[in-house]
């Protein structure tokens, strides 16, 4: 039992260690996503992101997504709505490449006669949505003065103060996606 309690034990320091490289490399990224819009110290950047994955896992519905931008944003620097932007990136890109891999499992690997058919489409659906956020987000960044507009028309259908209010948080989202089209941020 000693060898198998020494094997036990590497394998969950290797997790360990492997849980903690991928979480550095994630908000590493961040630094990276933040880089366009102001230059932000980052061992703040890296201990909000730390604050954040904690929140993660101790809030339900992933809010420690909520919690990041709120503890990066700066006056004259990061506003709120850019930091969402920042995090709306990274959800997209995350669950896009997450997708692929599936869709490629799907693709490649033989399916059990015993599996019912859906699982196969809700793979691919998966894939058609994060492949739709995309498209969406380019289309954000693509054109922002109509998208700002037609924000600002939805909004002041209830008024004209929340249209303007929801076209500047709209303006914000933009900014945080303009390290998409640069592809050494990409």
């Amino acid at each position: 039992f000693a060898e198998v309690d020494t094997i036990v034990f590497d394998l969950v320091l290797l997790y360990v260690l492997i849980i903690i490289g991928v979480h550095w490399l994630r908000a590493w990224r961040w630094v990276y996503l933040l880089r366009p819009m102001a230059e932000v110290a980052p061992r703040k950047i890296i201990a909000a992101a730390w604050v954040g994955f904690l929140a993660i896992l101790l809030f339900p519905f992933r809010m420690g997504e909520v919690v990041r931008p709120y503890l990066i944003r700066e006056r004259g620097k990061v506003s709120l709505s850019a930091a969402f932007g920042t995090i709306a990136l990274e959800r997209v890109l995350d669950g896009l490449l997450l997708s692929l891999m599936l869709a490629a499992c799907l693709l490649l690997l033989p399916q059990r006669p015993d599996a019912p058919p859906w699982v196969a489409d809700a793979g691919y659906a998966t894939l058609a949505l994060f492949v739709a956020a995309l498209a969406v987000l380019l289309a954000l960044l693509r054109w922002p003065v109509f998208s700002q507009r037609a924000v600002r028309r939805l909004g002041g259908f209830f008024s004209p103060k929340l249209g303007d209010r929801f076209a500047r948080i709209a303006a914000g989202l933009i900014e945080g996606l303009s390290s998409l089209p640069n592809p050494r941020m990409f």
